[in-house]
């Protein structure tokens, strides 16, 4: 290797570490902060009324129910959730699961026969097979984001990994007298655990949502001024170029150090903001989806970080983090389709609209992401926008609008707008199979009609009702109008300790009451709606829960 080379490869891989270190470092915090001013600037826009909004459903008189409570009364039926039967996640979920597992162990493969031979070191098998389990590791990260597979799940196949590491290490350490285990605890944690802790900073639960297009800009970003500096630093041309144009504006050394950087930033800037289009232009073509957003990241990234140490051998070899990511990407896109989809199920057929107390705040969270993990293989997830799911369902298009100040534009002002909404609702499966998250971002003039829509556009209804209580007058309106308007069978609503149950009763009791002739439910010769009820917050509770909304979908 030539002296141009070295200090070329010397360069390149003392810059790229400081850029992804600095994006690594800055994107927690920077994402965090305009999470919190999202979901401040939802809140303000859902409490302001614009339009004209003719009286609708906000009193709408109900006609009575030709019979009477006490012939039919309705019936409610409180069930413990880890009571209810679990179907389990449905079959495509697993069979998507294995496809991106696939493809991360094609990553795997293609990043150890690169270091192997970068080193030229001979392919034995078991050297073979513990650099591949070395970078196989990021299919366990992707399980836990992906959320498709149980915990346990999850630790039996870790435990299985493990297992085969110990295994190999045991047949390495025997065949080699001057291997130790500190040794191979030292590869292990060398090579993974930076990575790691770069990929929890976008990864991270409350920045996840828009954590892979923060740390993309700020990788962009941070690339211009670095970049800028080390080409107009790396010929005497350039400097002396540069130091002139300085001087001619009145700055000094440093003033012009800080104009060569700021320059690079500006540029860079307009860069990454064309890259955030093109994402969100994806997004919107269902090319990608938010899952895949997150897991492409995960890969890229730390394909760049593992060729970093490979460019010593020879600076092509940092072209290698992007093959592995190219093959990746290949064997995933082929895999998914080659998956076997039954065609004759409609897109509309599992329409899971989601209601619920929005002073729940981080509770909602939860049981929002235990819900669609599974649900999201099934159809597609209505809701009304609130400040408690704010900062999670946030997409490309949300973001992107938010950060360009128009905000507003998404909000339903009208009845206009809101029969708009309704015709794009997007109820097609995006490329692995998954249904996206519909949110309706509502001003305060018109949230009721627009429950009143999306309750005759939804087969399934669950309603979030912890910590509901006398003072939740939108979710008392919400349930007269489920009683009303959808199907009992199709109901189900979730209650824990934090539940005023009594007047929940009561509440349905009245709304029954009042029932009108043209009810679904009408003439129904047993009424009964379905409670499902929480003890803690464990995972055969939650897979109670979609157990009870299977049920209710079929």
């Amino acid at each position: 290797m030539t002296a141009s080379a070295n200090n070329l490869t010397t360069a390149f891989t003392g810059m790229l570490p400081f850029i992804i270190l600095v994006a690594a470092t800055v994107t927690p915090l920077l994402a965090y902060l305009l999470l919190r001013l999202y979901r401040r600037s939802v809140l303000r826009a859902m409490s302001r009324s614009s339009g004209n909004i003719p009286e609708c459903v906000t009193e709408r008189p109900l006609t009575a129910h030709t019979a009477t409570p006490a012939t039919q009364p309705l019936h409610v039926s409180f069930r413990t959730a880890g009571a209810v039967p679990d179907a389990g996640p449905p079959p495509i979920a697993r069979r998507v699961t294995a496809v991106y597992a696939l493809a991360g162990g094609v990553f795997a493969l293609v990043m150890t026969v690169a270091t192997l031979a970068s080193a030229g070191f001979e392919f034995y098998p078991v050297r073979l097979g513990l650099v591949f389990l070395v970078y196989l590791w990021p299919v366990f990260l992707i399980l836990y984001l992906d959320g498709s597979t149980t915990g346990r799940s999850q630790l039996l196949l870790f435990g299985i990994y493990l297992c085969v590491m110990v295994a190999l290490s045991a047949v390495a350490l025997a065949r080699s007298p001057d291997l130790t285990i500190a040794q191979l605890a030292t590869l292990w944690l060398t090579m993974n655990a930076p990575a790691a802790v770069i990929t929890l900073a976008f990864t991270w639960q409350p920045v996840r949502a828009i954590g892979p297009l923060v740390i993309l800009f700020l990788l962009v970003f941070i690339s211009g001024a670095v970049l800028l500096l080390a080409v107009v630093g790396a010929h005497d041309d350039s400097l002396r170029l540069a130091a002139n144009a300085g001087a001619a504006l009145g700055l000094g050394a440093g003033g012009t150090y800080a104009g060569i950087a700021l320059s690079g930033l500006l540029l860079a800037a307009f860069i990454g903001w064309w890259l955030l289009i093109r994402v969100r232009r994806a997004y919107t073509a269902k090319r990608i989806n938010d899952k895949s957003i997150a897991v492409d990241a995960v890969y890229l990234l730390l394909g760049t970080i593992h060729s970093i140490s490979l460019a010593f051998e020879g600076l092509a070899w940092i072209a290698t983090g992007l093959l592995a990511f190219a093959a990746y990407e290949a064997t995933l896109r082929f895999g998914l389709r080659l998956h076997p989809v039954d065609t004759d199920n409609t897109p509309t057929s599992s329409r899971l609209l989601l209601l619920r107390v929005f002073a729940l705040g981080k509770r909602s969270q939860q049981l929002f992401h235990a819900v669609t993990r599974s649900w999201r293989y099934r159809g597609p997830i209505q809701l009304i926008a609130g400040p408690d799911l704010a900062t999670t369902t946030i997409d490309p298009q949300e973001f992107l609008e938010f950060v360009s100040g128009r905000l507003d534009s998404l909000f339903i002002g009208d009845e206009p707008s809101l029969a708009r909404a309704l015709e794009q609702l997007d109820n097609a499966p995006d490329f692995d199979y998954r249904y996206r998250v519909n949110e309706f971002f509502c001003h305060e003039n018109i949230w009721r009609l627009a429950l009143s829509r999306l309750v005759e556009n939804s087969d399934v209804v669950l309603m979030d009702l912890r910590a509901f209580s006398p003072d939740n007058a939108g979710c008392i309106f919400e349930l007269n109008e489920l009683v009303a308007r959808v199907p009992l069978a199709r109901v189900v609503l979730a209650t824990d300790e934090t539940t005023d149950r009594a007047f929940l009763e009561r509440t349905l009791t009245q709304a029954w009451q009042q029932l009108g002739e043209d009810s679904p439910n009408a003439n129904l010769e047993r009424p009964d709606i379905q409670v499902v009820c929480f003890e803690g917050f464990s995972e055969p509770q939650l897979r109670g829960l979609m157990g009870a909304l299977q049920v209710a979908s079929v």
